[in-house]
């Protein structure tokens, strides 16, 4: 045989084809990247515009109107996801991806504050002096 197995496969077209680049890379494939998604809900609701974030790397994503969040072609490892919403403190989660696999992680926002907030103050202007010269 020589160094290809050029005499071995000369007459031998199948052989030949299960020894092909195509062949054998089918069968040795690279670890798939691993995917993550996140389901963020704000009092019981599913939550819209909420930042979903991968710590120490760029990906990052915000919900869509399922409340949901998918991050693609991760690393695998233990890493550290980051939510952040308007109103609500923000969150972190330790999540371990595995190549090839998907994981998910939900998540209830808590807000900030509850009941109404109000703007400015309840008072006339009438009760306040106003400086000389204003």
């Amino acid at each position: 045989m020589g160094v290809d197995g050029h005499h071995l496969f000369m007459a031998n077209d199948e052989m030949r084809k299960q020894f092909s680049f195509e062949a054998v890379s089918a069968v040795v494939e690279p670890p798939r990247a691993a995917t993550f998604i996140a389901d963020v809900t704000l009092n019981g609701v599913k939550k819209q515009g909420a930042e979903v974030s991968i710590v120490r790397t760029s990906k990052t994503g915000v919900t869509d109107a399922n409340g949901k969040c998918t991050l693609t072609q991760l690393q695998d490892g233990q890493v550290v996801c980051k939510i952040v919403c308007d109103g609500c403190p923000d969150q972190r989660v330790n999540v371990t991806l595995s190549a090839g696999t998907t994981s998910r992680i939900s998540v209830a926002l808590v807000p900030l504050f509850t009941g109404e907030m109000m703007v400015g103050s309840e008072s006339s202007l009438e009760n306040h002096p106003v400086a000389e010269g204003a």
